[in-house]
């Protein structure tokens, strides 16, 4: 319950911090708590993420202490976050992550490298194509929804990356994007689904529409809440036109995947229905909320 507490708390030091050692400081007590919490699931896992969470801070603290290695604070950032092309630890640790350690990962772990690229003012043409391209084509061919999720939480880092000039636009595509994951997430830890060929296992029909309703959304089908936040990324953004169709062309390839999974449930049978109206709740947040932001 400690470490939990701290965790948090070191997210609340991360929005806080003003100052590049105030950062350093709330994004180790991060790590620190975050560890003993992998622990649990996989003690190789806590050891591959502790190491390069190290390697991310000596990079980041080299940059602050020296002003000749200065661009090291920004690689020790996209270390940290996962971005590509550093993004290999993500699939490598989500694979045999717990759901709820995975959400953590691929949505409040970014919290705080994202606040100092944000006091960074950075912005990459290279590592938003890269980004966009590695995680919708990395993720075509994956059978495992873990990796599916890390990959495509690799392509949503291009579209905040793109929002970059606008605090405001980065949270708020942000906290959907947590939002979405945290649907999805629920939704396969309930149907105890943890891999493509599960999904031929009965569920009822509210938790089909459900989980179909998640992973379009994830994908950025229109009009759902994955694309509605895109469509407001491009809109507040001057991108050039190769980067909005590198953009575009990714969130298709990731749509392609996602359409692919769902065609499991769609065609297998359903069960008897279900007490609970969570469900239904999902279904309504993820077709109802995109209107409201309109």
């Amino acid at each position: 319950m400690m470490k939990w507490f701290i965790l948090i708390t070191s997210y609340a030091l991360v929005l806080s911090s003003s100052s590049w050692m105030g950062l350093w400081l709330a994004l180790e007590l991060n790590t620190l708590s975050f560890t003993p919490i992998l622990v649990k699931t996989d003690k190789e896992v806590s050891i591959k993420y502790f190491l390069v969470q190290s390697l991310g801070s000596v990079l980041f603290l080299s940059g602050i202490l020296h002003p000749i290695m200065e661009n090291c604070i920004i690689v020790g950032l996209l270390l940290k976050i996962g971005v590509a092309p550093l993004h290999l630890w993500i699939p490598s640790l989500s694979k045999f992550m717990q759901w709820s350690t995975l959400l953590f990962l691929l949505t409040l772990q970014k919290l705080g490298p994202l606040w100092g690229i944000l006091m960074l003012n950075y912005t990459s043409t290279n590592v938003i194509t890269l980004s966009a391209l590695i995680g919708s084509i990395g993720g075509i061919t994956q059978s495992n929804i873990r990796l599916l999720l890390a990959y495509s939480s690799i392509t949503h880092l291009a579209w905040i990356f793109l929002c970059l000039s606008s605090a405001s636009m980065v949270f708020s595509y942000f906290l959907i994007y947590c939002s979405m994951n945290l649907l999805l997430i629920f939704m396969l830890y309930f149907l105890e689904l943890s891999s493509i060929s599960q999904m031929w296992k009965p569920i009822s029909f509210s938790s089909k529409m459900a989980l179909i309703s998640s992973l379009l959304s994830m994908g950025g089908l229109p009009p759902l809440l994955g694309f509605m936040i895109k469509w407001m990324a491009l809109e507040s953004q001057m991108a050039s036109i190769m980067l909005v169709f590198v953009l575009i062309l990714s969130s298709c390839f990731s749509l392609f995947f996602y359409i692919k999974i769902i065609m499991i449930p769609l065609l297998s049978h359903s069960s008897l229905p279900q007490s609970t109206s969570f469900p239904w709740v999902v279904v309504s947040i993820q077709w109802g909320l995109p209107f409201l932001l309109i």
